[in-house]
């Protein structure tokens, strides 16, 4: 098995339309006003036009960046992935979080909003969903990329694993405790999602 870690985040852009915006993380950091997405070619070490201007410390400035990698990113790349010989993916952190790793997920039930395809109709979703009443647990469209992965993956023969935990828990074999299983997907039917 070879296996290939993705920071989603820094990974791929495969889809311009869910960039990150201040708003996304501004509970969580102080965001300048004229804060932008960096460039892909930007100087890993030089500070944007926008953390200069503010007179951002280097710190500051990289907790700050975001180069708008995806879920889409990730698919656009599977082919290259398998050419590489990976047949094994293993995701840094995807939950709705407001830095750029994910390590301080604001919700284990929700994708990162700006992984999927509608980040403010998912922001929506989320904020009337009570965690308590499973009446109110509705699919993200950021959720509904991430099983579509499982459809993307069983071909190429990639393998993903998923935390034990959160919606996704019927997806995985309980007899592996990592939560890693091939998956063959009938169909999407609400919350429950058929065996293989």
């Amino acid at each position: 098995m070879v296996w290939y870690q993705i920071f989603v985040e820094r990974f791929a852009n495969g889809d311009k339309t869910n960039d990150s915006q201040p708003a996304n993380f501004a509970d969580s950091f102080n965001v300048p006003a004229n804060w932008q997405l960096t460039p892909w070619t930007h100087d890993w070490y030089a500070p944007g036009a926008w953390a200069q201007a503010a007179g951002l410390k280097h710190n500051d400035n990289l907790s700050l960046r975001r180069y708008g990698g995806d879920l889409q990113g990730v698919f656009d790349k599977l082919d290259y992935l398998q050419q590489l010989g990976v047949t094994a993916l293993y995701l840094n952190p995807i939950n709705d979080a407001p830095s750029l790793h994910k390590y301080d997920a604001r919700s284990y039930h929700h994708i990162d909003v700006n992984f999927g395809p509608d980040p403010v109709g998912d922001q929506k979703i989320i904020a009337q969903k009570n965690p308590a009443d499973p009446a109110t647990w509705r699919w993200t469209a950021d959720g509904r990329e991430t099983v579509l992965a499982f459809f993307n993956l069983e071909p190429k023969s990639v393998m993903l694993p998923l935390p034990a935990a959160g919606r996704y828990r019927n997806l995985l074999d309980p007899a592996q405790p990592t939560g890693t299983r091939r998956v063959t997907l009938p169909a999407l039917s609400g919350v429950v999602l058929g065996k293989e």
